[in-house]
């Protein structure tokens, strides 16, 4: 019914497993070996709900990776690395603060490369086997314009990249409530204008923001950036 136990936690408390049809929201919940279970929705196809937030943008945007060598930042379970991976992506550089998150498909396919235990923040070019044309970054618990340094440095002037802006991490502590939930619209669009500027004063174009189509995790609402790097492809 599902492939790993991240994947079944988040079916099970999001209502859409049944158990004699009725919903069953607590993982680790006792059941009857002659009760009947069921799933009400359809798996994703992804190894975590993330790969549905890249694979909207992606398609949006008719974005390829053919042939590519792509950098995922925050992997966690991959499924960034997955949707580049079923993009094409000719290698994908999994990078994570923590140790052991990436799904075991993906840490054991050829064209994946792990390095887990690595804080973004301290990356320099010669950590990497060679520059890279394509780069997602999914964090939290940091903003965006405290890593993206280092980062544009791995990448190539003709790079692209897709970045997801959680506004809760964005924003000064004092304007986001207890709960990390960030309702206001206004501050959306203030995290959104500080990313957005952050790229452009590093030499990248910001091509388009959309908002994703799922929220995150505690329900904020989360965004989309795609961006060039510093020379169009065409003048490579």
């Amino acid at each position: 019914m599902s492939e790993t136990l991240e994947l079944a936690q988040r079916l099970i408390m999001a209502g859409s497993i049944l158990v004699d049809d009725h919903p069953v929201t607590k993982p680790g919940s006792l059941v009857s070996l002659a009760s009947r279970l069921r799933q009400k929705t359809k798996t994703i196809p992804w190894v975590s709900r993330g790969g549905l937030k890249l694979a909207h943008a992606m398609q949006q945007w008719s974005v390829r990776l053919e042939e590519k060598i792509c950098l995922d930042v925050g992997a966690s379970t991959g499924g960034f690395t997955q949707v580049m991976l079923h993009s094409g992506a000719k290698r994908v550089i999994a990078m994570d603060v923590g140790y052991g998150q990436l799904d075991w498909k993906l840490a054991s396919n050829p064209k994946v490369t792990v390095m887990d235990r690595f804080n973004a923040r301290d990356l320099q070019p010669s950590d990497l086997p060679e520059e890279i044309d394509f780069m997602v970054v999914d964090v939290s618990f940091i903003a965006l314009t405290r890593i993206l340094p280092p980062l544009f440095q791995v990448l190539k002037p003709t790079g692209q990249g897709i970045l997801l802006i959680k506004p809760q991490f964005e924003l000064p502590p004092h304007q986001v409530t207890p709960g990390g939930v960030v309702h206001d619209e206004g501050l959306h669009q203030q995290a959104i204008i500080s990313v957005v500027n952050h790229c452009t004063e590093s030499g990248s174009k910001v091509l388009a923001v959309i908002p994703s189509p799922i929220t995150g995790s505690q329900g904020n609402q989360e965004y989309l950036l795609y961006f060039t790097g510093k020379l169009p492809p065409d003048q490579s």
